[in-house]
């Protein structure tokens, strides 16, 4: 089974934009963390995306932990990185960890300028 989608571009860091990573623990709930992700490794370069979750299940886990929001990339699982693994291999290693999982997941703060220099991100 192959599913074809089209992602939006990756989008490039700029200086209104800056990358911020966080931990987060979750506790599967039959079977799921309570999102789906998209994106992961393709042969065409051209193709590849990193690994983007876009839906949080409303009352599922992800959602009532707060953190991780659509948009978010998932970078590890467990201390296994996921730069490089396809989308499937990515859903391999969401299904074979624990009952709990630690996952690192990237988001984007925007920078609305120096109004507040000595306000804290």
């Amino acid at each position: 089974l192959e599913v074809e989608y089209e992602l939006p571009p990756v989008s490039v860091q700029g200086s209104s934009v800056i990358f911020r990573t966080v931990e987060v623990t979750l506790h599967k709930e039959g079977n799921t963390f309570g999102f789906v992700i998209r994106g992961g490794a393709h042969d065409d370069r051209n193709k590849s995306r990193p690994v983007v979750i876009t839906c949080v299940r409303p009352g599922g886990p992800a959602d009532r932990e707060g953190t991780i929001k659509p948009g978010d990339r998932l970078l590890s699982v467990d201390g296994i990185r996921l730069l490089g693994t396809t989308h499937a291999e990515a859903m391999s290693i969401l299904k074979q960890c624990g009952q709990e999982a630690t996952l690192l997941i990237e988001y984007d703060v925007s920078v609305m300028g120096e109004s507040c220099p000595n306000q804290r991100l």
